[in-house]
């Protein structure tokens, strides 16, 4: 996995304003646990990707409210994943497969408050 965020961090030197080259980084950063990092660059991809969406996508949402429980923000992390299930609602991501797992994913993580990183 340390190979995939080293991958990532290039695409987004070459490219910095795509949200997806950094989305992809951040759930990299998240997937081996460098929590703080995910909750940074998420929050740059949401926010490139709302421009290009006019919303934001909901697979950052949910790496971004998951992140963000990991690191010890629960009211962040639960008010993104009430921005996340209403998104889902969309019919854009009503079928989307990676967004409904996301979902998913995040609603255990967060209703079983498992343990945080500092």
């Amino acid at each position: 996995m340390a190979e995939a965020v080293d991958l990532a961090q290039r695409a987004c030197r070459l490219q910095p304003e795509n949200g997806i080259y950094l989305n992809t980084l951040g759930i990299a950063q998240y997937r081996i646990g460098d929590y703080r990092r995910a909750v940074d660059t998420l929050t740059r991809s949401t926010e490139l990707n709302t421009k290009q969406l006019g919303n934001p996508h909901p697979v950052d949402i949910g790496f971004l409210a998951m992140a963000h429980h990991r690191v010890g923000e629960e009211a962040k992390a639960r008010e993104l994943l009430a921005l996340l299930r209403e998104r889902i609602k969309d019919d854009r991501w009503r079928n989307y497969t990676l967004a409904n797992s996301v979902l998913h994913e995040a609603e255990v993580l967060i209703k079983e408050n498992k343990s945080v990183v500092p």
